[in-house]
């Protein structure tokens, strides 16, 4: 398993992107929505249990982590990644033959699916395609993020003491008789880590690059466990909870502790 790792540009943002089907009032789009509660739909009416997904990066990036948000695909889905420098689907520096979706319900009934490329190919087209029949003929698919990008991974990889919850912000007020009352919200996962042996490049350089660009209000992926067993479940697509300092803690090393709170 390879050290954890940081997505902080999503290049998705700024592709051109286009599915072979959508929904006029659930529209492609919505897969670049900050929030993994818009989603883009297929459409129905097509009856499909195939669709694709092209994005076209303008120029060419590394790209080492594939990601797709509160997705409602089976057990039984399969997809299958090509990525070229030509045109999307073909002459491809990456093909990963059909294999399984494999997504993992993360929070409430909420899945995802991510695909970790360690040697990083350099790709402008992106192509994927998704079989799911056991959805059902006439059964849509749907999606609520995206996510295409390189990914940092620090020299030394998490200190021990990683945190991941489950956090419920429901409400819950009690009458005079002792009733629960509960306001019904979506659960989120949060993410509490430390990287205590940061060089000085890692820590003035890239450190700051990330906090410069994501700040406490854009979106980056947070993956714990790239090539690991629970790669998937343990991804967080989500925000920053606030900005930590970067401590000099003795010659040569530097410290950071981070929180990564799910963005719905």
């Amino acid at each position: 398993m390879a050290n954890a790792g940081l997505s902080f540009v999503n290049y998705i943002d700024t592709a051109v992107i286009s599915a072979s089907e959508e929904l006029e009032t659930l529209p492609f789009e919505l897969v670049r929505s900050p929030h993994l509660l818009e989603v883009w739909m297929s459409d129905p009416a097509t009856l499909s249990t195939a669709w694709s997904w092209s994005a076209d990066l303008i120029t060419a990036r590394p790209i080492k982590i594939i990601g797709v948000f509160n997705i409602n695909s089976t057990p039984t889905a399969t997809w299958r990644l090509k990525l070229s420098n030509v045109a999307a689907g073909s002459a491809e520096v990456l093909d990963s033959g059909v294999v399984a979706v494999a997504a993992k319900v993360v929070a409430d009934e909420r899945q995802q699916s991510t695909m970790y490329l360690p040697a990083a190919p350099s790709a402008r087209f992106v192509h994927l395609d998704f079989s799911d029949p056991a959805l059902g003929v006439g059964n849509p698919m749907t999606a609520g993020g995206w996510w295409v990008g390189d990914l940092w991974q620090p020299s030394f990889n998490l200190s021990f003491g990683v945190q991941q919850r489950l956090v419920d912000p429901s409400p819950v007020s009690y009458s005079h008789g002792g009733q629960a009352f509960v306001e019904l919200r979506d659960k989120y996962r949060q993410a509490d880590f430390s990287l205590d042996y940061l060089t000085e490049t890692e820590a003035k350089g890239v450190i700051r690059t990330i906090d410069n660009r994501a700040g406490i209000g854009r979106n980056l992926l947070y993956v714990e466990q790239p090539g690991g067993t629970y790669q998937t479940e343990d991804t967080i697509l989500g925000l920053f909870k606030e900005l930590n300092p970067t401590a000099h803690a003795r010659v040569n090393q530097f410290s950071r502790r981070f929180s990564v709170v799910e963005r719905l």
